[in-house]
């Protein structure tokens, strides 16, 4: 049995197949963008927002600054310490004799 088509229906139809056509107008025209090489923003994938950068007080930087040179003093001392016994060891190890320039040089 046929349905009857009220003018009320068609009017939602109508409708409904104008949204689907500007919706299909729309990806036509990114595809053409692409083709052409321009640039087609879509709506699928939108940029996330910036977050502020933040501000670091004087304070903080200086508390900062101060545990690195800590850090690097420590490591400094920690190598100086080891290096001397390390470098007695490989010259004395060494299977190549030293080569010293004479006067000459190069």
């Amino acid at each position: 049995m046929p349905t009857k088509l009220t003018n009320e229906i068609l009017h939602a139809a109508i409708e409904g197949y104008g949204v689907q056509k500007s919706r299909i107008e729309a990806k036509i025209a990114e595809l053409r963008a692409m083709l052409s090489g321009g640039t087609a923003e879509t709506a699928a994938t939108p940029k996330p927002p910036k977050r502020k950068r933040r501000k670091l007080s004087a304070a903080g930087r200086a508390n900062i600054v101060a545990a690195l040179k800590k850090r690097w003093a420590a490591k400094r001392a920690a190598a100086e310490k080891a290096e001397p016994s390390v470098a007695k060891k490989a010259a004395a190890s060494s299977p190549h004799p030293v080569l010293k320039e004479g006067p000459g040089g190069r």
